[in-house]
């Protein structure tokens, strides 16, 4: 029994840790950005207009391109059907109908477009190069120039409020608004570096990311930016902000870096994955279902990137929420359930169940907080998921 203990117990710890797992692309271009409508539509694009798409967590990406030489540097969806993607030569792209077909959209420029961002169906913003702005508030039909003080190409835009948002260049300046993009404040980082991504978790917390390591927080909307150890002095390209505690940041010249921090940057901790290849963006579905793109068409993804996570399975099993202090749901991918058994981690039977349906809910109000572990058996096997009781 006590071996039985320790085998589980070590298996608990390996996945309170978040892992990164390779994800099959299909593709050799290099991915650039990647962004997730909910937990199962995601979509990724990169080099030689590459647009991916996945509708079931990145477990299979078809490729859905848009017919150009050029690179497409950026995604963002307002919903399932209608997203946005900005490029090379100053290529502005939509779709209506969930990434299935993409139409150009007039820009006024050939420069290079590099990041966009919409704060709600009809207003969005696109960041480029020579300091270039453009906004929208008709759903991307017309573009207006904003005018920003600086000539350094902008790598990243992102908004917290109607009103206020934020870019950042390569040549170490920070830009803010305050005023829907009328006017720009410039701002100089103080470091020295190219800057690549921002990301808020809130009003008032946000992050900047960089070459040479950099990372720099602000906790009062950009007033002022604190330069944080990151531990490192490789570049990083991206950064994602899951609440101001809860940050990963991606990046590296010459092979794969994933940086996790569970304390607001005080510390920073490399994360484990199966790539070799540099990553170029981050994003999260959820609190635990994480991807990273980049260099050669690489995809990884975690399933707990806050710790443990059975909201989402990969295996056609969903068991949510997770945790929960008194029901847990459980539904399948076209399996029906036949039978339901949860286990404490010494083993020991605590429920049981039959079932006879697509879908089933648990009682467990009666039992103390923990973690357990469900058997599912449905028509096809036996599928184990942890269980955490509030």
């Amino acid at each position: 029994m006590r071996k039985v203990l320790l085998i589980i117990i070590s298996l608990i710890n390996f996945h309170l840790k978040a892992q990164w797992v390779e994800q099959s692309s299909g593709t050799t271009n290099g991915l650039s950005s990647v962004f997730f409508v909910d937990s199962l539509n995601g979509y990724s694009v990169g080099s030689s207009g590459t647009i991916l798409k996945t509708t079931n967590s990145g477990n299979v990406w078809i490729s859905v391109s848009y017919s150009t030489p050029f690179d497409i540097n950026s995604v963002y969806f307002n919903n399932k059907d209608t997203g946005f993607a900005v490029g090379g030569n100053g290529i502005i792209l939509k779709t209506i109908d969930g990434g299935v077909n993409w139409n150009l959209r007039p820009s006024g420029t050939t420069g290079g477009l590099h990041s966009v961002y919409f704060i709600d169906a009809d207003t969005g913003y696109v960041a480029g190069d020579a300091g270039l702005i453009l906004k929208t508030i008709n759903k991307g039909i017309n573009w207006q120039v904003q005018t920003t003080g600086t000539t350094n190409a902008l790598t990243s835009v992102f908004f917290t409020s109607n009103l206020t948002g934020y870019a950042v260049s390569i040549g170490s300046r920070i830009l803010k608004t305050i005023n829907g993009g009328l006017s720009w404040n410039v701002q100089f980082s103080g470091i020295g570096q190219i800057l690549y991504s921002v990301h808020f978790a809130d009003l008032n917390n946000g992050y900047i990311v960089g070459d040479n390591g950099t990372i720099l927080k602000t906790i009062d909307a950009g007033n002022n930016w604190i330069n944080l150890n990151s531990g490192t002095t490789e570049t990083l390209y991206s950064v994602f902000t899951l609440d101001s505690s809860n940050i990963f940041i991606v990046g590296s010249n010459v092979s794969s870096l994933i940086l996790k921090t569970t304390d607001g940057g005080m510390n920073w901790n490399f994360q484990s994955n199966t790539s070799n290849q540099p990553f170029y963006s981050v994003y999260f579905a959820n609190t635990y279902n994480g991807y990273a793109v980049g260099y050669n068409g690489t995809i990884v993804k975690t399933l707990n990137g806050l710790g443990i996570n059975e909201s989402e399975m990969a295996n056609g099993i969903s068991v949510y929420p997770n945790p929960a202090s008194s029901i847990f749901t459980v539904s399948t991918e076209g399996e029906k359930i036949k039978e339901l058994r949860i286990m404490n981690v010494l083993g020991e039977e605590v429920l049981k169940e039959v079932i006879n349906d697509y879908t089933a809910t648990i009682d467990v109000s009666s039992l103390a907080k923990g973690i357990y572990f469900l058997q599912v058996q449905t028509e096809k096997g036996i599928r184990s998921k942890k269980l955490i009781k509030e």
